[in-house]
């Protein structure tokens, strides 16, 4: 049998009537149960102390990733433009050669921000405008 009373907004009591033979298990089950929900509480702050601490990692390893694909399309695209096409026509290309690498990411919306971005978009057309 049980009787609960509320006793404060922010408290209540609970009143337990059993029998002496099962309350040897009901406070083993009760202890086990604050053992459970330690255990518990001790993983999450284990989990979140861990992404915090890989975070800095996480976002180092990422700018590495998109150093490395913005020197891939700047190499392409500069290797297309020496071979004579016109910026445009060179983007494409340096599109093309990055997706026969495997490089899943490549487009060439990617190639053509990259570019832009470094100001080679630039760079070309001034020259083009200084030939004619």
């Amino acid at each position: 049998m049980r009787d609960i009373t509320p006793l404060t907004p922010d408290q209540i009591e609970i009143r337990l009537t059993m029998s002496p033979e099962i309350l040897g298990s009901f406070g083993n089950i009760l202890k086990a149960l604050t053992t459970l929900f330690r255990h518990m509480k001790t993983r999450e702050m284990h989990a979140l102390a861990l992404k915090e601490a890989r975070a800095p990692e996480r976002k180092a390893k990422s700018k590495r990733k998109s150093d490395r694909m913005q020197a891939l399309c700047i190499k392409e695209y500069t290797k297309a433009l020496s071979a004579g096409l016109k910026p445009n026509q060179a983007i494409s290309e340096a599109n093309k050669r990055l997706k026969a690498k495997g490089h899943k990411w490549a487009s060439y919306f990617i190639v053509h921000s990259v570019v832009s971005k470094h100001g080679l978009l630039k760079e070309t057309e001034t020259k083009k405008d200084e030939k004619t």
